[in-house]
């Protein structure tokens, strides 16, 4: 038999016995094992203070230590809080998915609501700069130009075209600002 077994039992055998205690000859009986057993678990017992140990004729009296029930109310305690703790990151669990999901739902919301026109003629924009986006989850895939053109390609229709603000409307505009 394992010496955590026999741990288990004696403790059990020591709590039963109140505040009488019981002679380690009888523990050791009671158990079926070895005297000498029962001094490894006396040691034990004794150094985590979990037992009183006082002398006797032919062998030693064992008392279990009041000390164990505040030991068990802390236990308890540790316990209850990781519960509370499991329980918290279960519910955080669940409000991240749901988080995602509403994410999830504004981004097709938003790419719905999005208006796509089509330019059937040509647009003239009185800037020297523009910058083409693609519409997310778009991406450009090439973009070449000739000198007089400039071709911009997506994987999926829906490219914007963002003209830049000419310099000179620029400084008028901060000018204003200041």
């Amino acid at each position: 038999m394992k010496l955590s077994d026999i741990a288990a039992r004696a403790i059990k055998l020591l709590k039963e016995a109140g505040p009488e205690g019981i002679h380690n000859v009888k523990l050791a009986q009671m158990l079926g094992i070895p005297r000498r057993r029962v001094y490894d678990l006396i040691a034990v017992l004794s150094a985590a203070n979990l037992i009183h140990v006082k002398k006797e004729r032919g062998g030693s009296r064992l008392f279990w230590m009041d000390a164990l029930p505040e030991a068990s109310k802390r236990i308890d305690m540790l316990s209850q809080y990781a519960t509370k703790l499991k329980n918290e990151n279960k519910s955080l669990r669940l409000r991240i998915a749901t988080l995602q999901r509403q994410i999830e739902q504004m981004k097709s919301i938003s790419e719905a609501s999005v208006k796509v026109t089509e330019a059937a003629e040509q647009v003239k924009f009185n800037t020297n700069r523009l910058t083409i986006r693609a519409l997310a989850p778009n991406r450009i895939t090439q973009v070449y130009s000739t000198g007089l053109d400039a071709v911009v390609e997506s994987d999926k229709p829906g490219l914007v075209v963002i003209p830049a603000v000419p310099k000179k409307e620029k400084e008028k505009e901060e000018e204003v600002v200041v």
